[in-house]
């Protein structure tokens, strides 16, 4: 399905839902400060008034938006636009206090994780399949964006411990 909202610029007087006091409803307002702006309460009420006609988008992450789409009543009528984000952003993991070997533990596992899904090996290839392919995933996401997404990451992250867990 094509849309007339690909781009920052399309977004202005148009209604787009937003969560209040989300870094979504934030980069809208950044983005595109003449858009207009229709709270809401959360992702069902977000997709219920996108599915009413009240709001002609909802902001949110594309993983989410992208699970949303998959279970509505008719995902061929939606489509997650941009295909690259507005903004990138951290997602993270609540750990024990001053449990440094631990967090290395947890940080080693999923940039290994990542790098394996970038280079195609199979193990990281079938988790990230059943949660994310297009098709047949849980939330599905384009291949391209995560192996993007996660190659920022890779890129980024200072240091691996040397270590074998």
């Amino acid at each position: 399905m094509d849309s007339d909202l690909e781009s920052a610029d399309s977004l202005a007087g148009r209604a787009i839902g937003v969560i209040p006091d989300t870094t979504n409803a934030k980069a809208i307002l950044d983005f595109q400060p003449g858009a207009t702006i229709v709270e809401v309460k959360d992702q069902a009420d977000g997709m219920a008034k996108l599915e009413a006609g009240e709001i002609e988008a909802f902001a949110g992450d594309g993983i989410v938006l992208a699970g949303l789409k998959k279970t509505s009543d008719n995902p061929q009528q939606w489509k997650v636009v941009p295909n690259f984000p507005y903004q990138y952003e951290a997602y993270a993991c609540l750990l024990p206090k001053d449990d440094s070997d631990w967090r290395n533990l947890v940080n080693y596992s999923l940039v290994k994780y990542m790098e394996g899904v970038i280079s195609d090996q199979t193990a990281a290839v079938e988790i990230y399949e059943r949660w994310f392919d297009e098709e047949t995933g849980v939330a599905p996401y384009p291949r391209e964006t995560i192996n993007d997404y996660y190659q920022g990451i890779v890129d980024s992250f200072e240091w691996i411990p040397i270590v074998s867990y």
